[in-house]
């Protein structure tokens, strides 16, 4: 996604973190492989705003308004697994408004003034996947958490104090094993990233099923760890 942000000279200027004035509606130019792009505001004033692309839509870039000048931006990045942009506030008494900058992928949208009709749809019958990791959702069931321990706390972590959580992606095999772990979002420091992935290479669950029988599927699971 990083070489999307680039849409244009004003996606760039959104992405700053400093809280000059957006205008409501800039104008965007459409960058390589989209159709049309757009900003799109919270809509309201806060100290901690989102702004979210549509559906339909991607998100390629942000950034922060803001109502009073003494205020700065303490955070202002993007949330790609919610199609958000995040802006939180710091410095002095004011609120911030969050712009996230939407765009359309080439060809989904317009169409010919006259088009041909669509062809009658066709009777095609769904093909079951036969083979890789399935998702969870509708008759595919999740797996059973049986054997999860978490990992000790490191001298530093423990030191430190160290409180958050940390989402991970793992394909359960149909033996309940996990395998292909890797982090999705993290607020830990990286030594318990580490610790936390050791960790999961050993947890076991009751396999997630389809129709009773025992299935392969991606699975997300969020760790909470408190090192006190």
């Amino acid at each position: 996604m990083r070489g999307i942000l680039g849409v244009s000279a004003v996606a760039i200027a959104l992405l700053s973190a400093s809280c000059t004035s957006v205008p409501k509606s800039p104008a965007i130019t459409t960058g390589p492989g989209f159709s049309k792009c757009f900003a799109v505001e919270s809509g309201a004033h806060a100290r901690k705003m989102r702004a979210k692309c549509p559906a339909g839509t991607v998100l390629t870039g942000g950034g922060c308004s803001g109502q009073n000048e003494r205020i700065f931006v303490s955070g202002s990045f993007p949330i790609f697994l919610t199609n958000e942009w995040m802006c939180v506030a710091g410095g002095g008494p004011g609120n911030i408004n969050a712009v996230a900058v939407c765009c359309e992928a080439a060809g989904s949208v317009g169409r010919p003034e006259n088009p041909e009709p669509d062809p009658e749809p066709m009777e095609v019958e769904q093909e079951t996947p036969t083979s890789g990791p399935l998702r969870v959702g509708g008759d595919v069931l999740p797996p059973i958490k049986q054997e999860i321990p978490l990992p000790r706390c490191t001298r530093d972590a423990r030191a430190a104090k160290v409180q958050g959580a940390v989402v991970l992606q793992m394909v359960v095999t149909e033996e309940g094993e996990t395998r292909e772990i890797k982090v999705l979002k993290s607020g830990l420091p990286m030594e318990m990233e580490r610790a936390v992935i050791d960790s999961a290479r050993g947890w076991r669950f009751g396999p997630a099923t389809r129709n009773g029988e025992p299935v392969e599927v991606y699975y997300n699971l969020t760790v909470n760890i408190s090192c006190q």
